[in-house]
């Protein structure tokens, strides 16, 4: 399975320039382990097969590789079998002055965009403590 995701849409970030891409699998493996300008190569004949030939070349490229991160060895949120809603409101709820922020307190969860919007109202919420 493969997916792209235009962070540029203005109901995300506008203004960033930035398509994601995200591949499960078989894909996944492959990515992580061709060179970095094979995958972009990829992508580019994708892109100009959707959009025309005139479609440039991106600027930059960042390819992670999750599996072999010690941080993290592939692993995203994922709630275990009977974890109720509540449990979840209960997971975001600020404790005091303490704000839990990241994809898995997303509406949006499992993605990096979700872990910057929470972050981003927790901030938003700080200040207005502060203020």
């Amino acid at each position: 399975m493969t997916w792209g995701f235009n962070v540029d849409h203005p109901k995300y970030y506008p203004g960033f320039k930035i398509l994601e891409s995200h591949f499960c699998d078989d894909i996944s493996r492959r990515v992580e382990t061709q060179p970095v300008s094979e995958t972009q190569t990829e992508i580019v004949v994708q892109l100009r097969g959707l959009f025309g030939q005139s479609t440039p070349d991106p600027v930059d490229i960042l390819v992670t590789n999750w599996t072999h991160n010690p941080l993290s060895y592939g692993s995203y949120s994922w709630w275990p079998m009977n974890y109720t809603e509540e449990q979840w409101e209960a997971m975001k709820r600020p404790e005091g002055r303490l704000f839990f922020v990241g994809e898995h307190t997303s509406d949006n969860y499992g993605f990096v965009h979700a872990a910057l919007a929470t972050g981003e109202q927790a901030a938003e919420a700080v200040y207005n403590v502060l203020k």
